[in-house]
């Protein structure tokens, strides 16, 4: 159990997943600041951006 915990952590604290966490929350705060713009269509934006990124693991982050 231990084992998977570090895997997850170590998966989570690489490089490219905490530039993509703090990209993604520059956006949504951006996106969040227009007006007319709400929730679910930046999700349906951004859909495609997440399925170009490739890592399953990263893509969820």
């Amino acid at each position: 159990m231990l084992d998977g915990m570090l895997l997850g952590l170590e998966t989570a604290f690489t490089f490219q997943n905490l530039f993509f966490a703090a990209l993604g929350c520059f956006i949504g705060t951006i996106i969040g600041m227009l007006p007319g713009l709400g929730p679910m269509s930046v999700v349906a934006i951004m859909i495609p951006v997440s399925l170009q990124i490739g890592d399953p693991s990263t893509t969820l982050i």
